[in-house]
């Protein structure tokens, strides 16, 4: 019998676009890269329409971001903003693991958890993507 509290409560379809960009954006760098994912969220069917990827500037790291990356504050608002004007919502967030696997983590799960909380006021799901470039060690 299946436990449908396990089940994920929405479906989630990319756009093609989507794929393109990020894949692009994390091939441009052997460090980590990030951006924030817009679309919109369909109620009454479930599922979150991920329509856009709009690259963001990552903060200065001490190990140059080959392992961990974060979001720089003015360039998230303003790619937040930037989604909103093409009339989309920001419902997720992505980075790359350009040398090592695409799990997340343990900074990956919190960032997870912050962005979610930030964006929670949007009413819709809020997901995270983790593009894998050059294959792992």
């Amino acid at each position: 019998q299946i436990d449908l509290s396990k089940i994920q409560p929405f479906d989630v379809k990319i756009g093609p676009d989507v794929s393109f960009i990020t894949d692009l954006h994390c091939h441009l760098n052997q460090s980590e890269v990030i951006g924030l994912l817009g679309g919109k969220y369909d109620e009454d069917e479930k599922i979150l329409y991920i329509q856009a990827a709009f690259p963001c500037k990552s903060t200065e790291r001490s190990d140059n971001g080959f392992t961990d990356v974060e979001m720089e504050f003015d360039s998230q608002i303003a790619v937040g903003d930037a989604i909103r004007k093409h009339g989309l919502n920001v419902v997720g967030w992505y980075h790359s693991h350009p040398t090592f696997q695409p799990d997340p983590s343990v900074t990956d799960i919190e960032n997870q958890s912050n962005y979610q909380n930030l964006f929670s006021g949007e009413d819709h799901p809020f997901v995270g993507l983790i593009v894998g470039t050059y294959g792992s060690k």
